[in-house]
């Protein structure tokens, strides 16, 4: 009669980025998983948590599969740039059990992303599209200096 679950998804099972089909899936199945718990449990008053992060710092770029090149790189820049640390989104953890709410969005971007898919879906899909076209020109200049690097 009482309990809770803090299940571990990703922003990208909210936003689900082009080229990460897998690990999209994965990530969405973790947020269904979760919101099926919440809606079985909640009549015994066990409470469920999704925690959705964006990119912080973590080993991910060294565990991931993926046949292109570039996808490190552009993981490692990201993961780089973030202010948010691991124990940032533990106290967020923390907080949520504590209030008992059911989404964890440690990131701005992340919420912002959250947000536009459910009020602006039409948008969010349009900026998602945009968003894969920017990376795959960024991925195409940054193969063509690692070509021209090797040519000199």
């Amino acid at each position: 009669g009482d309990g809770y679950f803090v299940n571990t998804a990703s922003a990208a099972g909210i936003v689900n980025a082009p080229t990460m089909s897998s690990y999209n899936v994965t990530k969405s199945g973790v947020i269904s998983l979760s919101e099926t718990l919440r809606a079985e449990l909640h009549g015994d008053n066990i409470g469920v948590s999704v925690v959705c992060p964006t990119f912080f710092k973590t080993n991910l770029s060294e565990t991931m599969r993926s046949d292109d090149p570039g996808t490190r790189t552009f993981v490692d820049k990201l993961m780089s740039k973030s202010r948010i640390t691991a124990d940032d989104i533990a106290d967020d953890i923390f907080d949520a059990v504590a209030k008992r709410k059911f989404w964890v969005l440690p990131h701005r971007d992340g919420r912002l992303m959250w947000y536009a898919k459910r009020y602006l879906p039409g948008l969010f899909s349009w900026g998602v599209a945009q968003g894969f076209k920017r990376m795959q020109r960024s991925q195409r200049r940054y193969e063509r200096k690692i070509r021209g690097a090797g040519n000199g």
